[in-house]
């Protein structure tokens, strides 16, 4: 799907959802293959800070492609950081 198609599919999954609330939207034309995507790196680092616990995205796959990416997010799920 198109970055657009995806952003849209990700607004109506919290539209539907009212115990969702976004503290804020990233989108990342870099391809996920490889690690030091500039809007991924600064999503993580506001989950790292505290400023959210989860995120919403339209599918698993687009946030880490990679070996780095992956064990960020599963590292923070391991520490309760991401939710």
């Amino acid at each position: 799907m198109s970055i657009e198609s995806q952003r849209d599919e990700v607004e109506m999954l919290v539209q539907r959802n009212p115990t969702i609330e976004l503290v804020g939207t990233f989108e990342e034309a870099l391809s996920a293959k490889s690690p030091g995507r500039p809007a991924f790196n600064e999503m993580m680092q506001r989950i790292e800070n505290g400023e959210a616990d989860g995120i919403v995205a339209w599918q698993p796959d687009r946030l880490a492609r990679n070996v780095i990416d992956g064990a960020n997010i599963i590292h923070m799920l391991d520490r309760g950081v991401l939710k």
